[in-house]
């Protein structure tokens, strides 16, 4: 029996009945090409990310980051620029010491703190958006430079090289920067030199005068960060930039546990106008006094400073139950993964157990 005359009738039968099969299935990879919903790639979210920090939108960074690192593989290669423009997102849209250590996960997140510098020509445009938030442009111009001179400028590129010349004063270089520009934007930026010639920044020559270049990110913000006159006014610091400048500075006393610094803080948040402690401040608060120890008593702690920058009853009930469920879990009566689960992204969590490394 001739087997070939079955055999193509059994192949073409097996088509027609996949493409009916197709035709009555939902949306799936199965379904029919006009159907299907377009499969989201990381690349796609690594252009979102990048398009929402040159259009200075931190909303949009965060969740495309966040997208990212769920379908990014451990060798992807832009893991770092995606946990730096995470840590921009945050510190500009003011969640810093509010949502930093739900991102324990991310292995990447411990290289955030501290970046060498100058910065890496991948991740140069994050760190640089980063730097010129609290104010550091010294770091930011080096680091732009470093990064345009090996990859070459862009218009994004142009435009960051040229506002940090103008702040430092550097008004030279920042007119070759202006020459590259579109002629339709040159008389703006040439206006805007011309405003800021009579208020030149203190950083042309600030770095010069220091018997050490701090070598990280850390180490710049702990050097610039407004304590005394002489500072801030070298700094003169717009209010944007000394509220992220101070909540980068609270974010690196708390993850090196220095429970010592909190009043200092709460008083650099009032000075700032602050119209609430950071959460993260407010659990250090309660660790650096003693609440539930022997320490500050719960009427106390209600009546302290009611209606300033207060402890809110909310962060007070989870800081008693995270506590009850802690001893209960040593009772065995909890499972330990679900109080992880639960609290891993708090301070309280971080300051006992090391939740994050750096």
């Amino acid at each position: 029996m001739n087997q070939k005359p079955f055999k193509r009738h059994a192949a073409i039968l097996l088509l027609l009945g996949l493409g009916w099969a197709g035709a009555w299935m939902p949306d799936t990879a199965w379904a029919r090409p006009k159907d299907r919903k377009p499969t989201a790639v990381v690349t796609d979210y690594v252009q979102a990310a990048r398009t929402a920090l040159e259009q200075n939108d931190p909303v949009s960074a965060r969740t495309a980051v966040e997208q990212y690192f769920q379908l990014a593989s451990d060798t992807a290669a832009e893991r770092i620029e995606m946990a730096t423009t995470l840590k921009w997102a945050l510190l500009t849209g003011g969640r810093l010491n509010e949502d930093f250590l739900a991102y324990s996960a991310i292995p990447e997140m411990g290289l955030m703190l501290p970046i060498p510098f100058p910065a890496k020509p991948e991740i140069a445009k994050p760190y640089s958006c980063l730097t010129m938030a609290c104010g550091l442009y010294v770091p930011a111009l080096s680091t732009m430079i470093c990064a345009t001179d090996r990859n070459g400028l862009d218009p994004f590129s142009t435009r960051l090289l040229t506002e940090i010349c103008l702040k430092t004063g550097r008004l030279s270089l920042a007119r070759r920067y202006i020459a590259h520009l579109p002629k339709a934007e040159q008389n703006d930026w040439y206006r805007k030199m011309q405003q800021g010639r009579q208020a030149l920044w203190a950083w042309d020559s600030l770095p010069y005068a220091l018997t050490a270049e701090p070598r990280t990110t850390d180490a710049w913000v702990d050097r610039f960060y407004p304590l005394d006159s002489t500072e801030k006014a070298a700094l003169n610091l717009n209010p944007a930039q000394a509220r992220c400048l101070l909540d980068y500075y609270t974010l690196i006393q708390l993850l090196h546990k220095r429970l010592d610094r909190v009043p200092a803080l709460i008083e650099a948040y009032r000075d700032l106008g602050a119209s609430r402690l950071p959460t993260y401040v407010q659990e250090a608060f309660l660790l650096a006094n003693g609440y539930l120890n022997g320490g500050i008593s719960k009427a106390e702690l209600l009546q302290w400073r009611e209606g300033d920058l207060r402890i809110e009853p909310d962060v007070i009930a989870r800081f008693e139950q995270w506590f009850f469920e802690f001893n209960q879990w040593r009772n065995g009566a909890y499972n330990w993964n679900e109080i992880r689960q639960k609290y891993g992204a708090s301070y309280v969590f971080y300051f006992i157990w090391d939740g994050i490394a750096f």
